[in-house]
């Protein structure tokens, strides 16, 4: 008895192991597709400048990975782009795509006149956000504009010491050398 046991397991296990494994590929496959159908059709709703289109779908997806998440949650600040981005920065959770908004309320309100609020919002980026560097340029700018010379010169050189190469360290120098 034992014996037919181990003969059925060393025949059943295989196909489970490789049915499974089909099974998730697929599953992951779908949900890539329909997620790139998605991002499309968002994508071709803003092209056409079709607002409400877009932002149905927007808030209507229900996709994964968090990767596409984030790129839909994205096209909110090319629809959005005059207005102020504090309430869409309310409804996300993506730590990358929040510093996008982060940066982008603190050029609203440094557009606005609001130099002071700018830089606090600039002070919570995080060091370890993919757009650490360019929030860093928009704080020295800010910083200029506050008086600050000596911090904006410390915060030019942050960026060109941290990224020597860079575009952002070549801006960082050009405008270190108008201070």
């Amino acid at each position: 008895m034992r014996l037919y046991f181990l003969i059925a397991l060393f025949f059943v296990l295989p196909i489970l192991i490789v049915s499974s494994f089909l099974a998730y590929n697929h599953f992951r496959k779908s949900t890539l597709e329909n997620a790139s159908y998605l991002e499309f059709r968002i994508s071709q709703a803003v092209s056409k400048e079709n607002k409400e289109a877009a932002l149905k779908d927007i808030s209507s997806a229900k996709v994964e990975p968090r990767t596409f998440r984030a790129l839909i949650n994205s096209y909110k600040l090319v629809l959005n782009k005059s207005d102020d981005p504090s309430s869409t920065l309310e409804d996300i959770s993506d730590s990358e795509l929040r510093s996008i908004y982060l940066e982008r309320k603190a050029y609203y309100l440094f557009s606005q006149g609001k130099p002071k609020e700018a830089l606090d919002v600039l002070n919570s980026i995080r060091r370890d956000s993919f757009n650490y560097q360019s929030s860093l340029l928009l704080k020295a700018q800010v910083l200029i504009a506050l008086g600050d010379k000596q911090t904006a010169t410390q915060t030019l050189e942050e960026i060109i010491k941290t990224k020597p190469d860079s575009y952002l360290a070549n801006i960082a120098k050009l405008m270190r050398q108008e201070l």
